[in-house]
């Protein structure tokens, strides 16, 4: 199968070269694409994945000129990697919080017929390392919320380790604006009897860079999105 990986990317300067020598060696013998969007950084991200574009046949750079979010470079991505046909597209964080070594595990499920693969770190085998105490109780709490009001039997809702079969993209439209977009897009896929599997990841916590996460933002953000779906499931 053909896989694209969409890595958004923001201000990540010290973690995107490490991220492509460690997916290159555990990808050496699979045909892939990479396409990283940079989401409008102010460092040298934009500079850094233009050169390794250059000297990397499989990789490919995309700019957004202004930061537009999480979600509109997945949007990016995911249009990018459907106009060239691929299979599947893969997305995977660029702090190196996720392992290109896992990658593997998802393509196998993509051949056994899963629609969705979704990296869980709530699954035998997955975990998280060295992640703050209240970040964990908050996904924790936050998925557990995602199985019971939206009836999802996927342990790991808001997993940014995933990938989607061409096919579940182009099908279902996509409204979320930012980190939720991952739960808007397991609901509806799961409502439209897609096949969606979880393959064990360890989510280990950022080792270099400063993350743009906001906490409560995002947490908001979820709440309206729940609401949403689960007032349209009852329509």
């Amino acid at each position: 199968m053909r896989l694209g990986i969409v890595i958004p990317s923001y201000n990540e300067e010290e973690n995107v070269e490490e991220l492509v020598k460690e997916i290159l060696v555990a990808l050496k013998s699979y045909d892939f694409e990479l396409a990283f969007v940079n989401d409008g950084s102010k460092d040298k991200t934009g500079e850094l994945v233009d050169r390794l574009a250059r000297t990397h046949e499989k990789i490919e750079a995309i700019h957004h000129e202004t930061n537009k979010g999480y979600a509109e470079a997945l949007k990016t991505g995911f249009n990018n990697g459907i106009s060239k046909g691929m299979d599947a597209i893969l997305i995977m964080d660029s702090d190196l919080t996720h392992d290109p070594k896992d990658i593997p595990k998802f393509i196998k499920s993509f051949n056994e017929g899963a629609d969705i693969v979704v990296g869980s770190r709530y699954v035998p085998g997955g975990g998280m390392t060295n992640v703050p105490p209240r970040r964990v109780f908050i996904s924790k709490t936050a998925n557990f919320m995602f199985r019971v009001i939206l009836g999802l039997k996927v342990k790991d809702v808001s997993s940014g380790f995933r990938g989607y079969k061409r096919e579940v993209l182009e099908n279902i439209r996509i409204q979320s604006d930012s980190f939720q977009i991952h739960v808007e897009l397991t609901t509806k896929a799961a409502r439209s009897g897609y096949i969606i599997k979880e393959v064990p990841i360890m989510l280990e916590n950022r080792r270099m860079g400063t993350s743009s996460f906001n906490l409560s933002k995002v947490a908001m953000k979820y709440v309206k999105l729940v609401i949403r779906l689960r007032l349209k499931r009852n329509t």
